[in-house]
């Protein structure tokens, strides 16, 4: 996730670790996530929580500092992007997925 200032967010002491009876394709997820921490323009997984008794699983990300990039809603008419956020977001981005390729693919 990306943050407007490309301000990191808080780093927990100790990586999250995913419960064992949760499915074989969230549990690869939550290792990616865990891999991937470290960057300043990926958030930070903090931790795993799975209600088994609802059968449903939180993955708890540190707030944004710097708040949401942009507020998508149903039936919401989002205006483009001014030319330099938008080359910023994108830098950040390609940040981003140039660190996920070479740490988590390698």
């Amino acid at each position: 996730m990306l943050s407007p200032g490309g301000a990191p967010g808080s780093r927990s002491e100790t990586p999250p670790t995913s419960p064992p009876s949760l499915p074989a394709a969230l549990q690869r997820e939550i290792a990616v996530l865990r891999r991937l921490s470290g960057h300043p323009h990926i958030i930070q997984l903090l931790d795993v929580v799975e209600q088994s008794q609802h059968d449903r699983v939180a993955l708890v990300f540190p707030e944004c500092e710097r708040g949401c990039i942009i507020h998508v809603d149903v039936g919401l008419t989002v205006p483009p992007l001014d030319g330099d956020t938008a080359q910023r977001y994108f830098r950040q981005l390609a940040s981003a997925v140039d660190h996920s390729t070479r740490d988590v693919a390698g």
